[in-house]
């Protein structure tokens, strides 16, 4: 009976928990992905051009986002590698509707971040039914973090009104 109760107080717990999958190499154990070889762990997309090895490599999602220099936030997505992982290959995730945090769907580009520095990889492959974005890296690539970021919109001024005052700036998509 006390075995009974105690898995009903734990089951009851696990639900009001946020958990979020990760996966956890332990230091002395590797996991190895063979090139070309899709790999997926918590909505994140690998699909390595050459071997990879995970040893002592945590992978953790969050709910925290990735900001440009201009203020620009990315989803609210981010991938964390703990040490930075160095790719080369095909990488991205599958995002929900609810983690876009005001980012245009249909200009999102994976990016990552790299000892603090980010970098958006314009081009990235968007699959807007499934939620989709991926992007090929053709160089090795050490990534510490990866989201994924809308183009920057370009700001154009409204022409001055009579007596010389400028309307504040309109906000128009960038073409394409």
């Amino acid at each position: 009976m006390r075995k009974r109760i105690s898995y009903i107080s734990m089951m009851l717990c696990l639900q009001y928990v946020p958990l979020h999958a990760q996966l956890h190499v332990s230091p002395g154990s590797v996991f190895h992905v063979q090139a070309n070889t899709p790999f997926s762990v918590d909505s994140l997309i690998f699909i390595p051009q050459l071997p990879i090895s995970f040893e002592g490599q945590q992978i953790t999602r969050s709910a925290s986002t990735l900001q440009t220099v201009g203020g620009i936030q990315s989803i609210e997505r981010v991938y964390l590698f703990t040490p930075a992982v160095n790719f080369k290959g095909i990488i991205g995730m599958y995002y929900s509707d609810a983690d876009l945090n005001g980012n245009s769907e249909a200009n999102l580009n994976v990016a990552y971040s790299n000892n603090g520095t980010l970098n958006v990889l314009t081009g990235s492959t968007r699959v807007l039914s499934a939620n989709k974005i991926t992007r090929k890296i053709t160089a090795a690539t050490d990534i510490e973090k990866l989201s994924a970021i809308s183009q920057p919109v370009t700001c154009t001024k409204a022409p001055p009104t009579p007596g010389g005052i400028t309307q504040a700036p309109a906000m128009k998509p960038c073409p394409g």
